[in-house]
């Protein structure tokens, strides 16, 4: 809706009662969110659940849009926020996989480096007879 909770009052004493019902609309919608996602955290609703009742109020609010301009607004700021998510999810995927990849690079630099001493040096692949009776 574009109005925050300190505009209200000003609201009122203009008489724009239609933006303060926009407001509190959306209030409501962010509300209904925030319980859903905490009965998914104290395990009274999954996760899949969670996710068709978001998708049924999506639905609902496109359907209502033409008669609520509120929810024009609170779709293209949910449109934004996903764009957003996902862009951070994709730069963590790529983040995690070049930490993956540095950290198995690293891990097989000690062994390439060990095959090539005993590589150059026959002594250093087994054990002498002196070192195994020492051993006993």
């Amino acid at each position: 809706s574009g109005i925050e909770g300190s505009q209200v009052q000003d609201l009122y004493f203009e008489g724009h009662a239609d933006r303060i019902n926009d407001y509190c609309r959306c209030d409501v919608l962010d509300t209904y969110f925030v319980f859903l996602r905490s009965r998914v955290l104290i395990g009274r609703l999954s996760l899949d659940d969670e996710q068709i009742l978001v998708e049924d109020v999506h639905q609902m609010l496109k359907d209502q849009a033409d008669e609520h301009p509120a929810y024009e607004h609170y779709l293209e700021y949910w449109h934004r926020r996903t764009e957003q998510k996902e862009a951070v999810t994709a730069d963590q995927v790529a983040a995690t996989t070049q930490a993956a990849t540095t950290e198995a690079a690293a891990t097989e630099e000690p062994a390439a480096a060990t095959e090539a001493v005993t590589a150059d040096d026959p002594a250093a692949e087994a054990p002498s007879e002196r070192d195994q009776h020492d051993g006993m």
